[in-house]
């Protein structure tokens, strides 16, 4: 009996098994392992614990998985740093999906900023935030060029949000000196206002006539003398077609009225522009004035003269009567020839149709407002 236990504690120490009451046979009669490949091992299920319960010569086997190192500890881990294991290890994670695995503000969800970075790693930078134009501003003066524009979402170096810079080689100016200037640099967007800073005058906002033989005239003079202050020594009165700005002036010296406009050094060769006027009683064109300078009066007319001492630019003339014979009519129905100064640049007209003459009538037909008088210089 005592030898019998003996050879059950054998086998039970030899993790045999001993099947003989259970009326089959040892596989193992004989001292011999079980059949795994690797001598001495005896096959069990395979379990994450670093060795081979499987006696297959792996260890782990098919019990592992990738895992994906994730060194800024933001969820994400990095695709170029996989990692096989049946366990997670330490500082890792399932997802491969991180672009930036040294940055935790950047991985796949996070909120896209303006920073030229692609935040959410989706293969796009600063996508779906708002933009705005931007433009280079070289010379530094605050205003750009905007044949410069820079699309972005936030302000890049070198640039600003103020137009325009007609010259951004020269911190001195950024408006355009001229309507023509405008032209040139290729800003046009047709007739309308511009700001301008002229060469001698502060910035003004003016009328630019952008299409006009070429375009680039500058509007430098617009009275409206219903409302507006009579120039110089001219007289505001009141007729029945409204109020305007008369001469009055009973003594014969002082028919001259003068009002300057200055050109603010604004670089031209040609003069352009047109009057609505009312005639007034008796006129004489260029007649019965035997002027001999331009200084003097040479007609009843509203004349654009230019330069010290002046130039002769362009003529309003009022005519005596639209009948008759009468060196005091326009000068194409039989008055008299404008001075060599006048040449052909003006024009003549008169608000009485008739050939009789009244001496004081205000004649209610305004004349000259559908022409337009344009010369060079």
């Amino acid at each position: 009996m005592r030898a019998h236990l003996l050879s059950a504690l054998l086998l039970t120490a030899g993790c045999r098994v001993d099947n003989s009451l259970k009326g089959g046979e040892d596989p193992n009669e004989g001292g011999e392992p079980a059949d795994s490949g690797v001598p001495g091992c005896v096959p069990e299920d395979e379990i994450c614990d670093g060795e081979d319960n499987d006696c297959d010569g792996e260890i782990d086997e098919d019990l592992g998985q990738t895992w994906y190192a994730d060194r800024d500890a933001d969820g994400h881990g990095d695709p170029d740093a996989p990692i096989d294991d049946c366990e997670q290890p330490e500082g890792t994670v399932e997802s491969d999906d991180d672009c930036d695995d040294a940055d935790p503000t950047v991985h796949p969800g996070a909120s896209e900023l303006c920073n030229d970075i692609d935040d959410d790693c989706d293969d796009e930078v600063d996508e779906d935030l708002p933009t705005r134009f931007w433009y280079r501003d070289a010379d530094g003066d605050g205003w750009g060029d905007p044949d410069a524009p820079v699309e972005d979402c936030e302000q890049p170096d070198g640039t600003t949000d103020q137009l325009s810079d007609c010259d951004d080689d020269d911190a001195s100016r950024h408006w355009c000196q001229s309507c023509l200037e405008i032209i040139d640099v290729g800003w046009s967007t047709g007739d309308g206002t511009y700001t301008i800073d002229p060469p001698d005058c502060a910035p003004m906002t003016v009328f630019c006539d952008m299409t006009t033989d070429g375009g680039g005239w500058t509007e430098l003079m617009h009275f409206d003398f219903s409302t507006d202050a009579c120039p110089g020594d001219w007289q505001p009165m009141v007729l029945d077609t409204g109020p305007v700005c008369a001469r009055d002036a009973a003594d014969p010296s002082e028919f001259i009225r003068t009002t300057t406009v200055d050109t603010c050094d604004i670089a031209h060769d040609a003069v352009r522009g047109n009057a609505v006027m009312y005639q007034h009683g008796s006129t004489d064109a260029f007649g019965d004035f035997p002027s001999t300078s331009i200084d003097e009066t040479y007609g009843d007319v509203v004349s654009v003269t230019s330069g010290s001492p002046r130039n002769h630019v362009f003529s309003w003339v009022f005519g005596f009567k639209a009948g008759g014979t009468d060196d005091s009519n326009c000068p194409a129905i039989g008055g008299a020839s404008p001075p060599g100064w006048v040449g052909s640049d003006y024009l003549c007209a008169t608000g009485n149709p008739s050939a009789s003459t009244n001496e004081r009538i205000w004649y209610p037909t305004p004349l000259f407002g559908a022409d337009w008088f344009q010369t060079s210089l």
